[in-house]
């Protein structure tokens, strides 16, 4: 079979990280997300292996440059429909896999014990809060087959939601020919993009009588499309890893106090170190070179980084993914996510994701919940969302944030910015800004004679 993994989409929505970041690179449990989706073919036997890049090619063909045995090929947006006949000529069993999702290995596996079994097939995600008909393209499914795909519709219309993974064979590249380069099956009124949508070419296929079978998602699956998906991806991650963890793995040149207090299996890697009066509340995966040290407490199924820091009576919450050369200092508190290089300490309290090479002030307080504990909404880019983590906040990479900020819940903050000390950041920031306090002095007088004396 050939897999292809779509990595070329910009990926807007997921500002403040579209700047710096191809969305399939994404870190999830501090693996790049394409990295992990060609590990989990090759695991589930898959061996030819294209990657079709665009937007932040150079990102993707750094992060596979170890990937001897992958190809990337470099579609331009209005070439993507001709970029994969060309790919699919000749293939007899075709796999495309987006890259912006995170997929159990087990649906995966049903995905291709299906197309075995009964031929094309697609993978669907039962509707939901999170999963909104008006915010997807959908499907029409019934009696096990696909009737046809719409875009973004009204409930009556598409029942479940495209989740992301398709096998067919080699007869559907034949219509790859007639992409009218935009999705065809909306509602009245609305707008889709120009673009290609691989959902369009199989209604195509379906028009000429083509079946589609489909299999559900069981187990943890999220479209990554907004930075809150971000933290919901990587606590899947946690879950889905840290639940495999039956007994403790711990490398020969790990060290751990007996002053530490585990209730968990723990992973750890080589030349890492727990030291006194740790707490791990749970399942644990930990790095190579990290160092876990004095009083620190670490929720349960939490992720580390390598060559990491976390000390001096800090705290992660469960299902935290910690990257690597992060340093979490004194009684700093995390719940989410932070990429590679970031540092946090002296009494701040971080909820939601941090990007790279991000420096937290001390005192910084960041995402706390509103007075009414209402999930916030989120305008990405003209409609509003709402759902889980939207109360968090997002920071972009390289950028500072002052002493003593204050982060209400769902703000944005660009990359390359910085925030001065005592500011309180009620609305998304741009990128490669500053932004200072203004203040004004009042100035009266005063001394003892104010007492009478």
């Amino acid at each position: 079979m050939k897999a292809i993994i779509m990595c070329g989409g910009s990926g807007s929505k997921i500002a403040p990280y579209h700047r710096f970041w191809q969305k399939s690179c994404l870190p999830v449990g501090n693996v790049p997300n394409v990295l992990r989706i060609i590990n989990q073919l090759k695991a589930a036997g898959i061996g030819e292996i294209t990657v079709v890049v665009d937007y932040l090619e150079e990102q993707v063909r750094y992060l596979t440059r170890k990937c001897s045995d992958i190809e990337l090929v470099k579609a331009h947006p209005s070439k993507v429909a001709q970029t994969l006949e060309s790919i699919c000529e000749g293939q007899q069993d075709i796999l495309v896999y987006y890259g912006d999702i995170y997929l159990h290995e087990n649906d995966l596996k049903a995905l291709l014990e299906s197309y075995k079994e009964k031929g094309n097939t697609v993978l669907l995600k039962t509707l939901d809060e999170k999963y909104k008909s008006t915010d997807y393209i959908c499907a029409d499914y019934s009696g096990d087959k696909v009737k046809s795909f719409y875009g973004h519709p009204r409930g009556n219309y598409g029942n479940v939601k495209v989740g992301g993974c398709f096998a067919f064979n080699g007869e559907i590249a034949e219509y790859f020919k007639y992409d009218p380069n935009t999705f065809l099956n909306v509602c009245v009124g609305q707008m889709p993009p120009s673009e290609f949508f691989l959902e369009q070419t199989l209604n195509t296929a379906m028009e000429d009588g083509v079946v589609f079978h489909a299999t559900f998602t069981r187990h943890n699956y999220v479209d990554i499309d907004f930075p809150w998906d971000i933290m919901i991806a990587n606590q899947y991650c946690c879950e889905d890893e840290c639940s495999k963890l039956t007994k403790d793995v711990i490398s020969e040149s790990a060290t751990i106090s007996k002053k530490t207090d585990i209730r968990g299996f723990i992973k750890i890697g080589k030349n890492s170190v727990i030291g006194d009066r740790v707490v791990i509340e749970g399942n644990c995966i930990i790095g190579d070179n990290t160092v876990i040290d004095n009083g620190a407490i670490i929720g349960a199924n939490s992720m580390i980084g390598n060559s990491t820091f976390v000390k001096d009576y800090c705290k992660l919450l469960a299902n935290t993914v910690i990257g690597d050369k992060n340093r979490i200092g004194f009684t700093a508190e995390i719940t989410g996510v932070t990429f590679d290089h970031v540092s946090a300490t002296h009494q701040c309290e971080v909820y939601g994701v941090v990007g790279r090479q991000t420096d937290i002030a001390a005192g910084c307080i960041m995402g706390i919940l509103r007075f009414d504990d209402l999930e916030t909404e989120i305008k990405a880019p003209l409609k509003k969302y709402s759902g889980k983590y939207t109360n968090g906040i997002f920071l972009g990479d390289y950028m500072r944030t002052g002493i003593g900020n204050m982060f209400a819940p769902g703000v944005r903050v660009g990359s390359n910015s910085c925030l001065g000390p005592g500011l309180v950041v009620s609305k998304n920031v741009p990128e490669n800004k500053m932004l200072l306090v203004k203040q004004e002095v009042v100035e009266i007088d005063w001394s003892s004679k104010r007492y009478g004396w």
